[in-house]
């Protein structure tokens, strides 16, 4: 019995349970520890914690599906035991930067006396290059934490933001890949539009994504902060290109925590943008000067 129990310890579906229990036991305890009276309820704390507990549900939901996907009842686990080198990458960058930010609002919340939310939505704009301006440090000791802090997260931020672009890019061009190759000739496409269509759909899914985020993000803002929805797709806009102007900002904590999350997947999906256009770029130069060296 104990020798089972350790062979199935050692079986690749244990760490996956891990960690939905894992996940299962926080979404519970951020659910729990949600005060629901009317005088606590717009607190920017409050409204971190609800969008915390759907993220964490929907984390719970998605690893549930991956374990369906990769654990047959009858055949054990068939998926692939090892991570490729790329999802190392952007796995330890994600970890290396989620630790810093952690790292800076502990700082920045002792230093400038601030609560861990607005030392939290402090760093997030600072690392991220947006700079409202409406939260500043105002200590000595503020200061030099956020030019010692605000260079090296720029760079963590960076690297994290384009290793997770790069992975969003490469997934979306395997999938659409596989989609296009079911598609039969005589029923859907020429071979040539079928070419067309792998080499430019992950860039229009990609694309859409961020205009998804961008304008149906803005409907928020208009029922949160009531503003217009020109004055909503603005603010987005100057807020996923990291422009931050600062002339127009949520005010209310359901705002303010939102637009962390929407500045969050924003700068994902417009570094899988910008990966794109560089890949694009890069190839048209190689195929130039590949063809320029054929024809001498």
């Amino acid at each position: 019995m104990a020798a089972m129990l350790i062979i199935w310890l050692m079986q690749p579906i244990f760490f996956p349970l891990i960690r939905i229990l894992l996940s299962l036991i926080s979404f519970t305890f951020l659910v729990v520890s949600v005060n629901v009276e009317y005088d606590n309820i717009f607190t920017l704390e409050y409204s971190q914690t609800i969008i915390a507990s759907v993220l964490m549900l929907l984390s719970i939901i998605f690893e549930i599906i991956n374990c369906y996907k990769s654990f047959d009842l009858l055949g054990g686990w068939k998926g692939p035991l090892g991570m490729k080198k790329a999802q190392y990458a952007t796995i330890i960058s994600f970890i290396a930067a989620l630790i810093f930010v952690l790292l800076s609002c502990i700082i920045f919340s002792a230093i400038e006396g601030w609560t861990f939310a607005i030392s939290g939505q402090f760093v997030l704009v600072t690392f991220t290059t947006t700079g409202f301006g409406n939260i500043v440090p105002s200590t000595d000791g503020g200061i030099y934490a956020t030019m010692i802090f605000g260079t090296v997260g720029i760079i963590i931020m960076g690297v994290m933001l384009g290793q997770f672009g790069s992975w969003l890019l490469n997934s979306l061009t395997r999938k659409v890949k596989h989609v296009v190759s079911k598609f039969k000739r005589p029923a859907f496409l020429f071979d040539n539009s079928r070419g067309i269509l792998v080499k430019y759909a992950d860039i229009v899914v990609v694309s859409s994504i961020v205009l998804i985020i961008w304008f149906l993000g803005a409907l928020v803002y208009v029922y949160s902060e009531k503003w217009r929805y020109l004055d909503s797709v603005y603010f987005t806009w100057t807020l996923i290109t990291t422009i931050g102007y600062g002339n127009i900002v949520p005010a209310s904590s359901f705002g303010i925590a939102f637009q962390q999350v929407q500045l969050s997947l924003g700068l994902v999906a417009i570094s899988s943008v910008i990966n794109f256009i560089l890949s694009k770029t890069s190839q048209n130069i190689s195929e130039t000067a590949r063809s320029s060296n054929t024809t001498q």
